[in-house]
């Protein structure tokens, strides 16, 4: 087959291919602009689950704090004055304390992995998946319109072996297009996938984490309850008989 002939045939698979590519080039665009929408949102929302597993490690701080300071100042057995006004009994109730600030705790780092990391990866790692396989689709196709513009630029006369490097040059950047287009069509696909599903998943998992830190919660406030009941109870009673003496 002569140059001319090849240009020709070359020209018609062209002129089918960019047909044919119209419509997979605008479904690729309306699935950029909604992985870009997603983008924003994941950023927002993620700003906002950082700021409550801050809160919740805060949470935990502060209830520790309240059980070694209510610890100093019960002291023990040995000190009379906080014999005195009920220090050893006041101590008991640290262990509640620092029991419900691990409950914050533990729910503080599942959040965080459940929630944020997920948040977290899918905008860093999935969503810049995307960009890199957009970038190198656009180079791709730039060596590929190049290809084939000289390739159909090809006079009659030019030599056989000119016109067979430049028809495998076209082949080679062809080929790299289409694994190009393939690669970012898979990427977008997969936050298409990841966005049906993953992002429930993810809030379940978080709510789910909730109930059962209310659950453990309530546990152990209802263990202690029987005590603290019982010891206010002869808090009352003393207190009944002392205050007389007072009047």
């Amino acid at each position: 087959m002569g140059v001319l002939e090849k240009k020709q045939t070359c020209a018609v698979v062209l002129q089918r291919e960019t047909q044919s590519c119209s419509g997979t080039t605008l479904h690729i665009q309306n699935l950029e602009e909604s992985a870009e929408s997603l983008r924003e949102r994941c950023q927002k929302f993620y700003k906002g689950c950082r700021k409550y597993t801050e809160g919740l490690g805060e949470a935990y701080d502060g209830d520790i704090a309240l059980a070694s300071c209510l610890e100093t100042f019960g002291g023990g057995h040995n000190d009379p004055i906080s014999v005195a006004f009920g220090g050893p009994v006041m101590t008991k109730f640290t262990i509640a304390l620092r029991e419900i600030g691990t409950y914050k705790e533990v729910l503080r780092s599942q959040v965080e992995h459940m929630l944020n990391d997920r948040l977290l990866q899918f905008v860093n790692i999935d969503l810049h998946d995307v960009k890199e396989a957009r970038r190198r689709f656009d180079k791709a196709s730039l060596a590929y319109d190049q290809a084939r513009e000289k390739f159909l630029s090809l006079r009659k006369g030019t030599k056989s072996d000119i016109a067979s490097t430049l028809e495998e040059e076209l082949h080679q950047a062809r080929s790299t297009f289409e694994q190009a287009r393939f690669n970012l069509v898979t990427a977008l696909s997969n936050i298409e996938a990841k966005k049906r599903f993953e992002f429930l998943e993810a809030v379940s998992a978080t709510m789910d984490a909730h109930l059962r830190y209310f659950k453990q919660y309530h546990l152990q406030l209802e263990a202690q309850f029987d005590q603290w009941i019982t010891f206010i109870i002869h808090l009352d009673h003393g207190k009944s008989m002392f205050l007389p003496l007072w009047n």
